[in-house]
């Protein structure tokens, strides 16, 4: 029974930044009376923008594959003494989900267990991307986090959530260390990623670790897809965090571009898919085959 990312949401100020710089890219740009949502797909909600003041993550939800499943995991987590709080009437409406419940892992980060992701009343539609994003059954991409232990966060979610190992990467940054795990609960190579970091000069923190969030990624079915968002960006003067670039564990080639809020979204192409029948993981030295030279 696999876990896949349904959505992750947003606080922040900046609604009208964020429309534009989801036009450029190809999300679609709705708004209700308490949040606004950037659709990628069949989806009534995948990124959510909720008004707050820390322009950063604010919650994510991960979809049960059944009602026994979301049970099962909700009783997991009280098993371990979690708490977990029941979604209120409200939050389901904001989330378009027929239920789910919350808690906050060991990192601190609230994570979201829902069922029923609802499909939207229309079709979407996006001119600058007419094939849409990768989703289905693999979510709707990873998020990257900044934590103070990688390895306590990859264990609680191994542990409590049944997710995998995907493989690790440890290597210098800027004269000091940064230890990343990678984990995931479906085919895509990674569903959240856990950084930490030590040594770190306080510029460099301040651009990569000062948020909860380092970046949230979304899969474009085609290079070609990649380079013209890229293009588009640069064209409308969006600051790069990471340029073109391929990773060495998920294969990916993408770019990192700066968001409103501060943080940076990554868009790629080409990452590989898991098969726990056969997958081996491994750890890794460096963050990227070729390219992704900060820009920040």
């Amino acid at each position: 029974m696999n876990l896949k990312l349904s959505y992750i949401a947003i606080e922040t100020n900046k609604f009208e930044q964020w429309k534009e710089f989801s036009r450029v890219i190809g999300y679609q740009f709705e708004t209700s009376e308490d949040a606004a949502f950037l659709r990628m797909d069949e989806k009534e909600r995948r990124i959510l923008l909720v008004k707050g003041d820390s322009e950063d993550y604010a919650f994510c939800g991960l979809e049960a594959s059944s009602e026994d499943h979301f049970w099962t995991l909700v009783d997991e987590l009280k098993s371990e003494g979690i708490e977990v709080s029941q979604g209120a009437p409200e939050g389901t409406k904001l989330r378009a989900v027929e239920k789910y419940v919350s808690f906050i892992d060991p990192a601190g980060l609230t994570v979201e267990i829902c069922l029923g992701s609802q499909n939207s009343d229309s079709e979407f539609a996006s001119p600058s991307l007419p094939a849409g994003f990768v989703t289905g059954e693999l979510g709707m991409g990873h998020i990257a986090f900044a934590v103070p232990n990688n390895r306590e966060s990859e264990e609680f979610y191994i542990r409590v959530l049944g997710a995998r190992i995907s493989d690790h990467i440890n290597t210098g940054m800027a004269g000091g260390t940064v230890e990343l795990s990678f984990i995931h609960f479906n085919p895509r190579h990674h569903t959240f990623a856990f950084a930490s970091a030590e040594g770190i000069p306080p510029e460099v923190v301040k651009a990569n670790f000062s948020k909860r969030i380092n970046h949230f990624m979304c899969e474009l079915p085609h290079l070609s897809d990649v380079l013209r968002a890229q293009a588009r960006l640069k064209e409308a003067n969006y600051p790069m965090a990471l340029t073109l670039g391929e990773h060495p564990n998920d294969r990916d080639i993408s770019f990192y571009v700066v968001t409103p809020s501060g943080f940076a979204l990554e868009l790629g192409a080409g990452a590989i898919h898991i098969d726990d029948d056969t997958w081996v993981p491994e750890r890794y030295d460096v963050m990227s085959l070729w390219g992704h030279e900060f820009q920040l």
